[in-house]
């Protein structure tokens, strides 16, 4: 993933472009896999990461990043695309659950947007912002979207 903020960050660099990114967290998965089964904890983890790459643009980075926890890097993407992005997706893991899931499944996403800058591509900041609007989103009931503070500049 570093590599690829590298690239992103080089490729934005003298124009005045954002970068999103996204964390992506599987609400109650430890119940999941408690209730149903390591299995289905896994099968969970395939499906949703199928449904990930089906939101996901040539030009995004998609990655488990531990865990339940997946990130989406947006290169070219403002907050209220991320935004929206972010949400699209996490009404798409509700639908596909309800409808085909053998369990329920909701996700909690946090969102950050940040200019992107060669040499300074503040990657872990980005991550650090996306992973704590991520933390208010479970604070907030789960299933739902929040935004970090504005970091463009």
């Amino acid at each position: 993933m570093q590599d690829y903020f590298d690239h992103v960050t080089a490729r934005g660099a003298g124009k005045d472009e954002d970068l999103a990114v996204l964390v992506v967290d599987v609400d109650h998965f430890k119940l999941i896999n408690d209730r149903y089964g390591h299995v289905a904890g896994d099968h969970t983890l395939e499906l949703l990461g199928h449904l990930i790459a089906s939101h996901v643009r040539s030009d995004d980075f998609a990655a488990r990043i531990g865990g339940e926890e997946f990130a989406l890097v947006l290169p070219g993407c403002g907050m209220p695309a991320a935004g929206q992005r972010a949400e699209d997706l996490r009404s798409a893991v509700e639908r596909r659950s309800l409808a085909s899931w053998p369990h329920p499944v909701t996700v909690s996403i946090g969102v950050a947007v940040a200019r992107a800058r060669a040499g300074n591509a503040g990657a872990e900041e980005l991550l650090t912002a996306a992973d704590a609007a991520l933390y208010r989103a479970k604070e907030a009931g789960r299933n739902t979207v929040r935004r970090a503070p504005s970091s463009r500049g």
